[in-house]
C-alpha cells in the first residue's frame, strides 16, 4: 500500500523527470538549429555537459544542476565557442535551486601549448554567469572577465518560461547567440 508521503515523493520525482524531459527537448532543438547554421556540438556525441556529485555530503549536486552544450563553427584556435545551457542550481556554494534560466554566450578560450583552443569544461558557462559578470540582469548582455581558461566573452540569460516553443528558442536564444561578438 502506498503511503501519502511515498506518493508525494513519487509525484515530485515524476515532475522533475518531466522538467528534465522538457529541457532535453529544448537542447535537442537548439542543437538542430545550431547545426543548420554550420555549428557543431563540440561535446561528446549525444551527451550534454553537467556537474554532478556522488559525495554523500554534496546533496545539492545529486540531481543534475544544469545541462550545457558548446558549439564551434570551426576548430581554429582563434574562433570563439558558443555555449548554451539550462540551469536549475546556482553556484556550488549556494546549495539551493534557482529560478530556472537559459544561459547562453560567446567565449574566447585560452590557447594551449600546441596552439589549439582549450577544450571547454562543463562549468565554464556557469562560472561565466555566476562569478565572472558584475551584474547578472536577466535579458541583458554582459561582458565576461578573464578567469580560468576563459580570456573573455559575452553572456546573457533568460527565464526558461520565456522559451515556450521552437520559434521562441530560435528568436530569443539562437539568433541573439549567433549575433554575439566579443570586442
Amino acid at each position: 500500500m502506498e503511503t501519502v508521503e511515498g506518493k508525494n515523493i513519487k509525484d515530485l520525482f515524476e515532475k522533475i523527470i518531466g522538467i528534465y524531459t522538457d529541457t532535453s527537448r529544448l537542447l535537442v532543438d537548439a542543437e538542430a538549429l545550431m547545426k543548420e547554421r554550420g555549428f557543431e556540438n563540440i561535446g561528446s556525441g549525444n551527451s550534454i555537459s553537467t556537474e554532478q556529485s556522488k559525495v554523500k555530503t554534496n546533496v545539492h549536486l545529486w540531481v543534475t544542476p544544469y545541462a550545457v552544450m558548446y558549439f564551434a563553427e570551426e576548430e581554429s584556435a582563434t574562433s570563439p565557442i558558443y555555449g548554451l545551457g539550462v540551469f536549475f542550481m546556482g553556484p556550488a556554494d549556494m546549495k539551493k535551486p534557482i529560478e530556472p534560466l537559459v544561459i547562453f554566450g560567446c567565449l574566447n578560450l585560452k590557447i594551449d601549448e600546441e596552439g589549439s583552443r582549450k577544450r571547454p569544461l562543463p562549468w565554464y558557462l556557469k562560472e561565466a554567469w555566476f562569478s565572472m559578470t558584475e551584474n547578472r540582469e536577466i535579458g541583458k548582455l554582459h561582458k565576461v572577465s578573464e578567469k580560468f581558461e576563459i580570456k573573455n566573452g559575452v553572456i546573457q540569460a533568460l527565464h526558461i518560461e520565456d522559451i515556450s516553443d521552437f520559434d521562441s528558442l530560435q528568436s530569443k536564444i539562437i539568433e541573439p547567440l549567433l549575433e554575439m561578438s566579443i570586442d
